[in-house]
């Protein structure tokens, strides 16, 4: 049976094929981060379905992940998609982007663009999944059909739900790295992130059982994070956790015997195996690659790898000393030698 479309619907569907076209082709093509790549395309959606609402077209039912409609029209199920990029104004996309900056991009610069895409995706399905399993199961029994037809018209929009399973799953593959969490505009002592997860989290739950007619979708959110703990448990059993290791490669500094000739002064000898503990993507695999092969520039490519990584005892920052050889935290002491 042929499917047709009404100009009205058109509109929104079009727009929808547009921003998942956009979004692969920034991911696929483009130098720019999955997170940054979110918060451009939701701001661009955000002002397209703002423009498009105000002339009549249904945006919000078309672009919104809606289960009532998808119930009778399965074709609308690229909404679990395009609704990651709606907001529902420029306060919902300016919070979700402040997370998308800080919290989801540190966490993509530790896992790697592949990886932060996969989990990313993941967490956004499950949270608009979860919250129509809850909503037609548990709400239901508590809240009675009524309340629960009511929340399975309504459209799930925003970046949330992937946000909040990109937060469960950095506490459970980096636990001991240190964030800020604030009330309100204040911020709060920094505290390990497993402990800000687990607070956050605990308060989406509570919200699903005490504040359920809410405009804020809490069952995603739970959602979210159940599908950011299951991935980050996959990712460890193929072991791209924080005791990740990459393979060993046919040519290897290893595989060449040296000698040392007389008058001359011997090389630094380097413990590849302890730099081995700051190694969590692909990435970081090619840069220790470099600094393997390359003697010339071996130092910078392990400042290179150093950058960015976080203390595994107090979450502060590491610092490559290329003069000493010493990988040190200079919050708390911690120090890793590296050349002999």
């Amino acid at each position: 049976m042929p499917l047709y479309l009404s100009s009205d619907v058109l509109v929104p569907v079009i727009t929808g094929v547009a921003l998942i076209a956009l979004f692969y082709y920034l991911y696929r093509f483009t130098p720019l981060s999955v997170s940054m790549s979110v918060v451009l395309l939701s701001m661009v959606a955000t002002i397209l379905v703002s423009i498009g609402s105000g002339l009549g077209y249904p945006m919000y039912e078309y672009l919104g992940f809606n289960p009532a409609i998808i119930a009778i029209k399965p074709w609308a199920v690229y909404t679990i998609i395009t609704s990651i990029f709606v907001h529902g104004g420029f306060m919902h996309w300016f919070f979700n982007s402040i997370a998308l900056l800080f919290l989801c991009s540190s966490f993509e610069a530790i896992v790697g663009k592949r990886e932060f895409m996969k989990v990313f995706i993941l967490s956004a399905i499950s949270a608009e999944l979860t919250h129509v399993v809850i909503t037609l199961t548990l709400l239901r029994s508590i809240y009675g059909p009524e309340i629960t037809r009511l929340m399975l018209r309504a459209s799930l929009i925003g970046a949330s739900g992937a946000i909040f399973g990109i937060l469960a799953a950095y506490a459970v593959l980096f636990p001991h790295h240190r964030v800020t969490m604030f009330f309100w505009f204040i911020p709060l002592p920094a505290v390990p992130i497993e402990v800000a997860a687990f607070i956050i989290i605990l308060m989406q739950v509570f919200a699903v059982f005490f504040q359920p007619a809410l405009p804020t979708a809490y069952t995603a959110h739970v959602g979210g994070a159940i599908g950011g703990v299951v991935y980050a448990y996959l990712i460890y059993k193929k072991g791209m956790g924080a005791g990740y290791r990459p393979k060993p490669r046919a040519r290897s500094i290893f595989s060449r015997k040296r000698v040392a000739l007389p008058g001359i002064i011997p090389r630094h000898r380097y413990d590849f195996d302890a730099l081995r503990e700051f190694v969590y993507s692909p990435y970081d695999e090619e840069l220790l690659r470099r600094a393997i092969e390359d003697e010339e520039y071996r130092d910078y490519w392990i400042s290179k790898l150093v950058s960015n990584k976080m203390c595994p005892k107090c979450g502060f920052y590491l610092e490559y000393d290329d003069v000493e050889g010493i990988i040190r935290c200079i919050n708390c002491g911690f120090k890793v030698k590296i050349k002999k």
